[in-house]
């Protein structure tokens, strides 16, 4: 923290919201086992102490019957961890816990039902069972070893589900006997893949694809769970087979037909089908799934720390608390963080994710405001300068990227806040962000945003849902040219181009080289058009960078704006400047550059402090042209207080 900041204080007092009350983690169950808590947990954990689950020996449609014993963590026997999704509580079904009629989900129920043995007893951890959920201080204890539960295991029983799934129940079917080849035969199974037809293998690729729709990598806790197995078995109704077996089978079988962008740019479009070119990018996008979506076993059991980045990128997994975005990942932080994150269930929401932002800024920087934003609402009481995947409802269906994304790819391309660190500091309370740098212009109008793709353009007219937009042509383009440099996916061209294919041109388009040749003419000319298909991991990326967006105009800080509308528009054009920014931009909110954070922002003012609302991007002062008179010290820089 800079002591240039010391000096300076809010010159208001932070707004005064309405607080809102946490949401309730299970209290449907909590209300149905009210009474049979009293019997079951009659006595609190020790610190020093788990609680483990004995599931009695029983099959069919039998009562499932478990009991509950505590022990020291310095004398614990063998054990399994369940790692499971709650699923849904509309519905529930009851087992016997230490006697007592215990209401658990289906989901829970039906796994049960399948691990339990014949003959004999069965020891496991189960979340819902062992921590008594209706006592705060238990379950603040019990959360912060959970890592520790999931590390002592002999193993990590994985239950994805009731098989209900064909396609599922072939690719298990198929991806145990794959694994239990021996080398050679592996060989000669691949070899015959190969000969098959297009539909065959891509049939099969597409079954294994559905094992990544399963709602069960969708939870926060997996990613926990699995980075402190020993072991780890995936169990889909009654088949089992090993965790690293599945996706390592899974990923050579994908291997056979996987191309990666740069390779099927390289393959002249026309000279194969559009099912082999299909399958290709299927497969591909299969390999990525297998390397972003599943955790790596065992991981942390070696040192490997989740950092606060690599927190921020896994925000948009599900949990019934909200606070479990933190909570659920606190195992996998460094001790170093850990020790400033205080698991307690009796924060509120807006506690617990402000206090991670705080980390996440005073370690990372500015860049790290920059993302998905909810629409500023006073009554969640959670600062603007929070991101947004705390709040699964505000979420759009496609994920927004952040332009500032882009800077990992093409590091020093865009430093729209100079060159000097960022520096920010926080109100005493540490809900308001303090930062530095510099207006660059009010925003006087603005354009519909591209919350769909394009579906046609000429010159400088885009139509936009049958809305007619006159937007300014060449800043887009620039706009996109930029992006798809710095993704530098291919060797001759700015970038893999096929989203504008996919969605503008569908369902035929030009191919990637023509395409790429007509962005770089600034549009003009004419396209010819193939039949393609593209990576839809990869179209996903770049789409998010470019819609739910709004195309805004400025004129220059050092220009008075005029109050003539003559002046302001002609035949449809807006005289000035003009920048792509946030959904919600307005007229009359500030473009702004802040020391440190790579792309401008947009700010909105209330009395003297501001709220943000995203990111811009504005072609002249991408690279510090806005800001380089306050780093040589020949201007001031400004004071912003972001509640």
């Amino acid at each position: 923290m800079e002591e240039e900041l010391k000096s300076v204080q809010p010159t208001c007092n932070v707004l005064q919201k309405p607080p809102v009350s946490a949401p309730k983690a299970i209290a449907t169950l909590e209300e149905l086992n009210s009474d049979a808590a009293k019997k079951v947990y009659r006595n609190r954990l020790a610190s020093s102490e788990l609680r483990l689950i004995k599931i009695h020996p029983g099959d069919g449609p039998s009562t499932v019957t478990c009991s509950s014993f505590s022990v020291q963590e310095g004398d614990l026997p063998d054990y399994e961890a369940l790692s499971y999704v709650w699923g849904g509580q509309d519905t529930t079904k009851t087992i016997l816990l230490d006697d007592v009629t215990w209401h658990v989900t289906p989901n829970l129920h039906s796994a049960l039902s399948h691990l339990r043995f014949s003959d004999r007893f069965r020891v496991v951890w189960i979340d819902a069972l062992a921590i008594n959920q209706t006592d705060l201080q238990e379950r603040n204890e019990q959360v912060k070893k959970m890592s520790a539960v999931y590390a002592n295991a002999t193993s990590t029983l994985i239950w994805l589900g009731e098989a209900t799934d064909d396609l599922i129940l072939v690719t298990f079917e198929l991806l145990k006997s794959y694994s239990e080849l021996t080398e050679t035969d592996r060989r000669m199974w691949r070899t015959g893949f190969t000969t098959r037809d297009i539909s065959f293998k891509s049939g099969i690729v597409s079954m294994m694809n559905r094992i990544f729709k399963l709602e069960y990598w969708q939870r926060i806790w997996v990613v926990q769970e699995i980075l402190f197995s020993d072991q780890a078995f995936l169990m889909y109704g009654q088949h089992t087979i090993g965790y690293d077996d599945f996706f390592a089978c899974m990923r050579e079988i994908s291997a056979v037909c996987a191309k990666s962008p740069e390779e099927l740019e390289a393959i002249p479009q026309r000279s194969i089908d559009s099912g082999t070119w299909s399958l290709a990018a299927l497969a591909h996008s299969t390999n990525l799934m297998i390397s972003e979506v599943i955790p790596a076993r065992g991981a942390a059991r070696h040192g490997k720390h989740l950092s606060l980045r690599q927190w921020r990128t896994a925000q948009l997994k599900r949990s019934m608390d909200r606070r479990d975005k933190v909570f659920g990942y606190y195992g996998c932080f460094h001790p170093s963080i850990r020790q400033q994150i205080q698991v307690d269930y009796s924060k509120t929401l807006s506690e617990v994710i402000t206090l991670m932002m705080r980390l996440l800024l005073k370690e990372e920087g500015l860049n790290m405001l920059l993302g998905p934003r909810m629409v500023y609402d006073p009554k969640y009481r959670i600062p603007s300068w929070a991101w947004s995947l705390m709040e699964p409802t505000t979420v759009p269906s496609r994920t927004l990227g952040t332009l500032s994304a882009i800077e990992d790819k093409s590091p020093g391309d865009w430093c729209a806040g100079g060159s000097l660190p960022s520096v920010l500091d926080f109100s005493e309370d540490g809900t308001v962000l303090h930062v530095r740098g510099k207006t660059v212009a009010t925003i006087e109008a603005t354009a519909p945003s591209f919350s769909s793709p394009p579906r046609n353009v000429g010159n400088d007219l885009f139509v936009l849902d049958n809305s007619l937009a006159d937007l300014d042509f060449k800043t887009l383009m620039e706009h996109f040219r930029l992006t798809w440099q710095s993704f530098s996916l291919l060797p001759d061209f700015p970038s893999t181009l096929g989203f504008i294919t996919a969605f503008w041109l569908q369902p035929s388009g030009p191919t990637l080289s023509e395409l790429a040749r007509w962005l770089c003419a600034g549009g003009s000319g004419s396209l010819g058009t193939s039949q393609t298909d593209y990576n839809p991991h990869l179209i996903d990326s770049l789409v998010s960078l470019h819609f739910h967006r709004r195309m805004f105009y400025f004129m220059p800080a050092t220009m008075k704006p005029s109050t003539d509308p003559e002046v302001r528009h002609f035949q449809g054009q807006i005289h000035g400047e003009s920048g792509l920014g946030p959904e919600d931009v307005a007229p009359g909110d500030k473009l702004c550059v802040l020391r440190g954070c790579t792309v401008p922002v947009v700010l909105r003012q209330e009395g003297d402090q501001y709220i943000l609302l995203g990111e811009a991007y504005v072609p002249r002062i991408m690279r510090g042209e806005a800001i380089r008179a306050a780093e040589a010290g020949e201007e001031e820089y400004e004071d912003f207080w972001i509640i």
